[in-house]
Formats: structure tokens, C-alpha cells, sequence
């Protein structure tokens, strides 16, 4: 037999089992690259896959550097169960050797600068003064030569503990700053009709009362108003008088 039929019944074979596999299951994909694509995506896994004593996954995520390189980490998310905590007790999966650790704590509190060992930024954001985490003394903490058993002096608030002590009265105050929360204030609701007080229909003789309340305040206005004008012009009319006066006298205009 030919070399060349050697590897055309070979490519017939593997064809069929391609096509096999893909019709009795469809979770199975054939191509390599679409796998692959699904990785880089790093599609979130809805399927109830069962990885041991009943363990329900329902997502993964493969974790990556800071070059976006895949890492041999996996962050996992289960159903809850009650049997949760048995899942630390799995070694091995699928002929490798796996240890299964809780998950990260989030961090408490503000950044911690290492180099002035302030809260609020981090050591590559930092311009001031290198203060040591251990005596509280205007240098590197590695460059520190405090002995061991001297106790510590925090470069914070001067008591003896290490300037990265949560119990500094520096950072719970800082602390409590930062979770300080305000109430958002709520937008009402468009479709809640709020009741508006129902107001008091008058009757004829009340409202024929006002009436005349407001037509007699309106009349002492205008009386005032006149009686102001007059005190204004009549003196006006009176100068004018003896201005006329002197001029026929002089002779300047006629009578």
C-alpha cells in the first residue's frame, strides 16, 4: 500500500470521528480554534458541570498577568450548598494535583503608602519623605537597624506599634472617613399621584364680603394717592402764581 493512501484513509478515519463526536454530544466542539476562541473570551460556563462529591460550578474564569498571559490560577463560583466547605478537601482533578484556596479578602481601609507609610496613595505615586514602617525614622524600612526586641515606634502617631497596624488611631480615623456614606436622595415616583389637601369652597356671602373688602382697599389707595398729589402741586401752582406776578410787574411779559 502507497504512502498516499496510508494518509488519505487516515484523514477519512479522523473526519468520522470528528463528525461522531459532534453529533452524540454538542457540548463537544470540533474545531481547534473555536475552543480556543471560547478561552480567550473567557466565556462564563452557565452548563451544570458536577467537578466532585456534588460540587456545582457555575462559573470560571482563567486568571491572566499583567501581559494578558494566562496563568495556571482559576477563579471558581459554586451554587451554594451546604457541603461548600468539603470543597478545600479535593487534591487532584483530571490526573493533576490542584490546591483550592478561599477566595481574597477585600481590602480593608484606604492605600498604604510603604515608602511614607501615609494613607491615600502608593509608593509609586509618592514625592514625600521615606519614613521606616518599624521606628517611625525619616529612612527605608529596609535600611532600618532597629533590634528585634526594641519595641516599635509608629511613624503615624508616635505610639509603639508598626505604622501598618490597623488598630492606629491614625487609620481608624482614616477609616472612618472613608466609609462615611451619605443617603442618595430618591427621585419620587411618576406614577404615585400625592394627595393635595382639598380646599374649602366659599360660599356667596363670603365671597361677596371679599369683594367689597378689596374694592374698598382699592378706593383708600386712590384717596391716598390724590390727596398726595395734591399736597404736591398746589405749592407748584402757587410759586408759579408769583413767578407771573413779578414778571408782568417788570414789565417783562404782558398780562
Amino acid at each position: 500500500m502507497a504512502s498516499n493512501e496510508v494518509l488519505n484513509i487516515f484523514k477519512q478515519v479522523h473526519k468520522a470521528r470528528l463528525m461522531c463526536f459532534k453529533n452524540d454530544n454538542h457540548m463537544l466542539t470540533a474545531s481547534k480554534h473555536q475552543i480556543n476562541e471560547e478561552f480567550k473570551k473567557n466565556k462564563t460556563i452557565s452548563d451544570p458541570v458536577t467537578i466532585q462529591n456534588g460540587h456545582s460550578v457555575k462559573s470560571i474564569y482563567n486568571a491572566k498577568n499583567r501581559n494578558n498571559c494566562i496563568l495556571p490560577v482559576f477563579f471558581e463560583d459554586i451554587h451554594q450548598q451546604d457541603n461548600n466547605n468539603d470543597i478545600h478537601e479535593i487534591t487532584s482533578l483530571f490526573n493533576t494535583i490542584v490546591r483550592i484556596e478561599k477566595p481574597l479578602k477585600k481590602r480593608r481601609g484606604p492605600l498604604h503608602c510603604l515608602n511614607c507609610q501615609d494613607y491615600g496613595h502608593t509608593k509609586n505615586y509618592c514625592n514625600h519623605e521615606a519614613r521606616c514602617v518599624k521606628c517611625g525614622e525619616n529612612h527605608l524600612t529596609i535600611e532600618c537597624t532597629k533590634d528585634r526586641n526594641s519595641l516599635a515606634k509608629c511613624a503615624l502617631c508616635a505610639k509603639d506599634h508598626t505604622a501598618n497596624f490597623k488598630g492606629c488611631s491614625a487609620f481608624e480615623s482614616i477609616f472612618k472617613k472613608s466609609t462615611q456614606k451619605f443617603q442618595p436622595v430618591k427621585d419620587p415616583d411618576p406614577h404615585f399621584q400625592q394627595s393635595q389637601p382639598r380646599t374649602k369652597t366659599k360660599s356667596n356671602a363670603e365671597a361677596t364680603n371679599n369683594q367689597n373688602k378689596i374694592t374698598e382697599q382699592i378706593s383708600n389707595t386712590f384717596s391716598k394717592l390724590i390727596s398726595n398729589l395734591s399736597s404736591l402741586i398746589n405749592p407748584l401752582i402757587s410759586l408759579l402764581k408769583s413767578v407771573l406776578n413779578t414778571l408782568i410787574a417788570k414789565g417783562i411779559i404782558s398780562p
